[in-house]
């Protein structure tokens, strides 16, 4: 079963315009649209001493726009060591580290943002993000709280909020914050649908079923929603069923990993081996982990899929079988 969490995430680059000052690189490079061109600019103004920490922060924009990471971060560290209290700075910077996969230097830039604007709640959003990724879950409760707190206008957070809930389970607030989220948005589907995914996980699953068919009904091409209500059936050994919801799910979205991989387990359920080999084989070829077998669940685990243990078992022995 597939979960999707949703986030507010972001990289601003907005160049820092100047008043009337001595910097004909700085500008040619403000005007100039290639970014190649722009960075050439940029580095004569910095070497000319052209008000470095503008070209600074506008070279990182334009090495961001041409996909060289660590050179932006690189531009935006040296921006920061001449303007330390620049709040967007260290936003950008933190959206940089977060796209690399560098969380930790994310998150300190983050908690630099939050000490020197303590309102800005898109912050801890995205500094709970990181958290969660790297499964501090309490540390990521505490973010959206205070987001929550700052703007409960941001809906999409109890979203989020909900699904860290669910992972440290035994939290009594699993539920109620989804019950909030829709409370604010009741014509969004997410709302039921992440709802609906928390029910399952507690095995509520007429509750689940419900929620699942309402998100359907407000969109009706909402692929997850049918992936999750086909795996629901399937737990309920109500297999017809099951295929049908997953067969509505690839109507929508040929490659759903899910739908694929729970459509082998359902047909190996059926004694269907031919059918279940086929799913099997789509399931591998859109998620090559899975050609490791059970270690490729496990895997996949550490993202943002749940199986039961009981469905582990059923992978476990369907993987040995279909070889």
């Amino acid at each position: 079963m597939k979960t999707k969490v949703l986030l507010l995430f972001s990289v601003m680059m907005i160049p820092i315009m100047l008043g009337a000052q001595n910097v004909k690189w700085l500008k040619k490079g403000l005007n100039e649209k290639d970014p190649n061109k722009k960075i050439e600019d940029f580095t004569k103004s910095i070497e000319k001493s052209e008000a470095s920490k503008v070209a600074y922060f506008n070279r990182g924009s334009a090495k961001y726009d041409l996909k060289d990471y660590q050179g932006a971060i690189s531009d935006y560290s040296k921006f920061i060591e001449i303007n330390p209290n620049d709040v967007l700075a260290y936003y950008i910077r933190g959206n940089i580290k977060f796209q690399v996969k560098d969380y930790h230097g994310a998150i300190d830039d983050y908690t630099k943002v939050v000490e020197l604007h303590p309102k800005d709640a898109v912050a801890y959003i995205n500094r709970g993000k990181a958290k969660r990724i790297l499964h501090d879950y309490q540390g990521t409760i505490a973010d959206y709280t205070k987001a929550i707190k700052i703007d409960p206008g941001y809906a999409f957070t109890y979203n989020n909020h909900g699904k860290t809930k669910n992972e440290i389970k035994g939290n009594q607030g699993l539920i109620s914050d989804m019950n909030l989220y829709i409370s604010l948005d009741a014509n969004n589907p997410n709302g039921y649908y992440h709802r609906g995914v928390c029910y399952t996980i507690v095995l509520k699953y007429d509750q689940a079923i419900a929620d699942f068919n309402k998100a359907i009904s407000i969109k009706p091409d909402y692929s997850p929603a049918y992936a999750n209500l086909g795996y629901v059936y399937m737990q309920q050994r109500k297999t017809d069923l099951a295929v049908d919801n997953f067969n509505q799910c690839l109507k929508v979205d040929v490659k759903n990993l899910s739908a694929n991989l729970d459509l082998a387990i359902v047909y190996y359920m059926k004694s269907n081996l031919q059918e279940s080999k086929k799913y099997l084989g789509i399931a591998k070829s859109i998620e090559p982990l899975l050609a490791k077998g059970i270690d490729g669940i496990t895997a996949l685990e550490n993202g943002d899929y749940y199986w039961t243990d009981k469905d582990k078992k059923s992978l476990k022995k369907m993987f040995a079988e279909l070889k």
